[in-house]
């Protein structure tokens, strides 16, 4: 409703001001706007002597040939009945080049700077106090220096004389809506195109951000040659940008309609480019007094091909027929209507110079359309991605469950595979030692040819195999330390049974994830083994058990020595036993040696491999 509001107001305010004008008293009554004119290259009002001749307003450069730039002046008369009391004032609504306004030979005012390069203020309507002390009753004169261009166009719309308590508010109102207007329009696109560059700038891939932000920048470049009167650039060049800036306009705009229906057309993409580019060019390279032509031109085949492109966005409407794409062709439509009202107005009217140009705020229009569009599809997309973000946790919400549920089954199996791995090497072990020992001993008893002292011996030996057995399963069955101190405990009296003296050298192992209770066993057998041959054969007095941790080759080393009489270990017979303790050493990746120096002396070394460095002398680092 905005915009339509706008309209309304813009008429009322035009009729108002026809209105207010006809209260402003000249010396011609019948034909108020009649001036006179002359063309005389001088910097003060010319003297009574000139020659005048009468015109009409407005003045148009393209209608009298006025020589020399700066060389035309003007002269008003009008009659006032007795002197005022209160200010008046002279009111010029617009302007194109700048004025110099004189009551006789007093200046009271210049629209801007005269000198090259002038100050671009065509588009401030301006407004002259005249001091009540300048004017007398009876006859007085209004001289206007218009510094006219014989380069470009030039124009000077109607004069109005009057108090200043009249003319003010229609100076103001105009001023609203030609200067201010379009500034509050331009911050509102430039705050709008730093945002959207922002996001583009942080969201490359959606393009559609950045293509709404090159259309609001360069809505700013188009609306600021209506209210920035001191330009960076050149007189030509600041023309030249101003003017080609709405051909790049349209073309930004349609792509980024396109871009925002997901639509891609390169050839006439390239189009779009191309004719702002060629314009742009022409532009640049106008000869002089060809410039307004060319320009209009330009700003005719825009027409056309805006035209041509909203049809196509308003069958793409009617078909896809969201709310998002139908706002935006209105807003495209609006757009188009106001930029053909503002060529029909600089062409066909364009002796009605006073017209305040509408597509500057098209502008407002179209980011309000355009800003609604591209909010509703970041909000289209941020539901799609919750929609897509919920499915997925449903997803993987059920995937959890069924991996729980397959993790409890593989837990549940590994636990029965360890329990019959369990049972497995039990059974091995009580078949392999235990009953095999029985077995042998059994065969060895009914043959009779064993001493009730070698049958306790042999029954002995089946007690301790089976003890270790049954530590091996207990929870501290991994636990080398404790098996080790439970060994000591049961078989030091069977050491002191025999006449031998136990030096016991065992520091802190480590714990190891390697060192599992079946590893455990196996060097519990080992030791059992090599102090079982100690009692049999070696004839020692003293037996030493010494184990540690060898930092240096990360392993476990556990000795059995004594100060017997040793044996040949390459012996066939004497290996017998060796044999058997080797094979239980490889079974765990351990090596074993024999030495045979003053007594017998059995190394046996378990490499452990640290695989993460999170076990070291039983803690955790």
């Amino acid at each position: 409703m905005k915009p339509v509001a706008w309209v309304f107001w813009t008429l009322a305010f035009l009729t108002t001001e026809s209105g207010a004008a006809q209260d402003v008293t000249f010396g011609d009554a019948s034909a108020p706007d009649a001036v006179q004119i002359t063309t005389l290259a001088s910097n003060t009002p010319p003297s009574a002597d000139a020659t005048w001749q009468t015109a009409q307003l407005p003045l148009l450069s393209d209608e009298s040939d006025f020589g020399t730039d700066g060389a035309v002046w003007l002269r008003l008369r009008f009659e006032l009945a007795r002197t005022p009391q209160a200010a008046w004032a002279v009111y010029i609504p617009r302007q194109r080049q700048n004025v110099a306004v004189y009551i006789g030979n007093n200046l009271i005012g210049t629209s801007g700077r005269l000198e090259e390069p002038a100050s671009e203020t065509w588009n401030y309507p301006q407004l002259f106090e005249v001091p009540p002390y300048l004017l007398r009753a009876g006859s007085n004169e209004v001289f206007v220096h218009w510094f006219a261009s014989t380069h470009n166009e030039s124009y000077l719309s109607q004069i109005r004389i009057g108090p200043e308590a009249l003319l003010e508010p229609l100076q103001r109102e105009r001023y609203a809506l030609q200067v201010e207007g379009p500034v509050v329009v331009s911050v509102i696109c430039g705050a709008a195109a730093l945002f959207m560059l922002a996001l583009w700038v942080r969201q490359r891939r959606d393009v559609v951000f950045g293509w709404f932000g090159l259309v609001c920048l360069l809505w700013v470049v188009r609306n600021a040659h209506l209210w920035v009167q001191e330009p960076l650039l050149t007189a030509t060049a600041w023309e030249v940008v101003s003017h080609s800036s709405l051909g790049w306009l349209v073309a930004a705009l349609f792509l980024f309609a396109f871009r925002l229906m997901g639509l891609r057309y390169r050839r006439v993409e390239f189009a779009l480019a191309l004719y702002p580019a060629v314009g742009t060019l022409a532009l640049a390279l106008a000869p002089d007094g060809s410039f307004s032509l060319i320009e209009r031109w330009y700003f005719l085949g825009l027409l056309p091909i805006a035209a041509i492109l909203i049809g196509y966005l308003c069958w793409k409407a009617w078909k896809i027929r969201t709310f998002t794409i139908v706002l935006l062709t209105f807003g495209a439509i609006v757009c188009l209507g106001l930029g053909t009202f503002d060529f029909y107005a600089l062409t066909v009217l364009y002796e009605r110079v006073e017209q305040v140009y509408m597509m500057p705020y098209g502008a407002l229009l179209f980011t309000l359309t355009a800003g609604w569009a591209v909010i509703d599809r970041m909000v289209s997309d941020q539901r799609a991605l919750q929609t897509l973000n919920a499915d997925l946790e449903a997803r993987v919400a059920a995937r959890e469950r069924e991996l729980a549920q397959t993790y409890a089954r593989t837990a549940e199996l590994n636990r029965e595979a360890a329990v019959f791995e369990e049972r497995r090497r039990i059974t091995r072990d009580m078949h392999d030692g235990l009953g095999a020992q029985l077995m042998s001993s059994i065969a060895l008893a009914e043959r009779g040819t064993l001493s009730a002292a070698e049958v306790a011996q042999l029954l002995r030996e089946c007690v301790d195999d089976l003890r270790l057995a049954i530590d091996s399963l207990k929870p501290l069955g991994d636990d080398l330390n404790a098996m080790l101190g439970n060994f000591r405990y049961r078989f030091e009296t069977r050491l002191a049974a025999a006449g031998l003296t136990l030096d016991w050298a065992v520091e802190e192992l480590p714990r190891h994830p390697a060192l599992t209770s079946e590893v455990v066993l196996q060097i519990m057998r080992v030791v059992q083994e090599a102090l079982a041959n100690v009692i049999k054969h070696a004839g020692a007095k003293r037996v030493r058990i010494e184990a540690f941790f060898d930092a240096a080759k990360n392993a476990v080393c556990l000795n059995v020595s004594d100060d017997g009489r040793g044996f040949d270990a390459n012996s066939v017979r004497a290996g017998d036993g060796l044999a058997n303790m080797k094979s239980r050493a490889a079974q765990i990746g351990a090596t074993l040696d024999v030495v045979c120096e003053c007594g017998t002396k059995v190394v046996f070394t378990l490499p452990l491999a640290l695989a993460s460095g999170d076990y070291l002398f039983g803690m955790h680092r």
